[in-house]
């Protein structure tokens, strides 16, 4: 089994155990516009990793992996009218394209994998990338959340309460 996919497949056991019995295909490309996507197949899903990605770090491919993963759970608890809608609305629609970036890093964060996503975000970024809001959580945003000291404007918990 080549490299990438035996990389989604220890992800997929570890923290995606739903899709354990998807037809999951993941290959390089040359993507235009990309680093990573998914694409719904007549049967099952294909993640593209953009060729640029070959000698990144393993954890900068699998913080987009889990984030195309994610997308893929999500999808996958709808049925295939709803699914069609999801995908009309994010084509169509910014603010709706942006609520589903967002809440697909949190997922990855939930799912333990919110250090590899900030690494994919930060090695995108530096390859040019015009990574903002739009396409999810802000690398300021992601830091906060992955970090295990209080934000600033966070309000202190008092120790009795902990």
């Amino acid at each position: 089994m080549p490299a990438l996919e035996s990389l989604m497949e220890r992800m997929i056991r570890r923290s995606f155990p739903e899709l354990a019995h998807e037809a999951i295909y993941i290959h390089y490309d040359a993507l235009d516009n990309d680093f990573m996507r998914y694409e719904k197949l007549h049967s099952g899903h294909v993640i593209k990793v953009d060729e640029s990605l070959k000698r990144a770090p393993a954890s900068v491919k699998k913080g987009g992996i889990a984030h195309e993963l994610a997308h893929i759970a999500h999808e996958r608890l709808m049925d295939e009218k709803v699914s069609d809608m999801d995908r009309q609305a994010y084509r169509r629609s910014k603010r709706y394209r942006t609520l589903d970036e967002r809440n697909t890093d949190l997922e990855v964060i939930l799912r333990g994998y919110g250090k590899q996503l900030l690494e994919f975000m930060r090695y995108v970024k530096a390859k040019g990338y015009a990574y903002d809001i739009d396409h999810g959580l802000a690398l300021k945003e992601v830091r906060l959340l992955i970090s295990r000291r209080p934000a600033r404007h966070m309000i202190a918990i008092p120790a009795r309460w902990r």
